[in-house]
């Protein structure tokens, strides 16, 4: 059996923490919330007496109703979110500023993930549809529509196949058109 050690707390959100991430390399923590906010957290401060603890570097305001989720890009510099405005925003997390709102979407955006190599980004909604995007251009290349809400999305970690859940039950596998194997 497994028991679990509290190394420490954070504080920070207002209200319920829906979603957490680390950035590939681990130097970087995000958290989103029921506030509206993200908050980025350099996971490599040191204290004497704690030793390791992470620290607060920013809270990110743009979206005006709760974020669901965020992704890290391939490096550190980059993250988007998505929340129940039915926005994505993608953050340059090394100063913490907006840099571009993605609009497709007409209700909450429920789940999003870059691509394995940071080409593309997947997002799914609770309009039903999943709409994968060009992350240089930051304009949607195709969409798919589920029967239902879209509840999680996945990327493939070494091809564009992508797994999409609804909120029917169903699991979609999906790949562009065009795509050769």
């Amino acid at each position: 059996i497994c028991v679990f050690r509290k190394l420490f707390s954070l504080e920070g959100h207002r209200s319920d923490v829906h979603s957490c991430s680390y950035s590939r390399s681990g130097r970087r923590f995000a958290t989103v919330s029921q506030d509206t906010t993200i908050k980025l957290w350099n996971t490599l401060f040191k204290t004497p007496k704690y030793g390791q603890k992470y620290e607060l570097v920013a809270t990110l305001s743009g979206h005006t109703k709760p974020v669901n989720t965020l992704s890290f890009y391939v490096d550190d510099g980059r993250a988007i979110s998505a929340a129940d405005d039915s926005f994505l925003i993608e953050w340059n997390t090394r100063n913490a500023r907006k840099m571009m709102v993605l609009k497709k979407h007409t209700a909450a955006v429920t789940d999003v993930a870059f691509t394995f190599d940071g080409q593309h980004i997947v997002s799914g909604s609770t309009d039903s549809s999943v709409v994968l995007w060009d992350s240089k251009t930051r304009m949607p290349l195709c969409s798919f529509a589920c029967l239902s809400r879209v509840c999680a999305v996945a990327t493939s970690p070494k091809q564009p196949i992508y797994a999409v859940g609804d909120g029917s039950g169903a699991l979609y596998i999906l790949v562009p058109i065009g795509f050769k194997f």
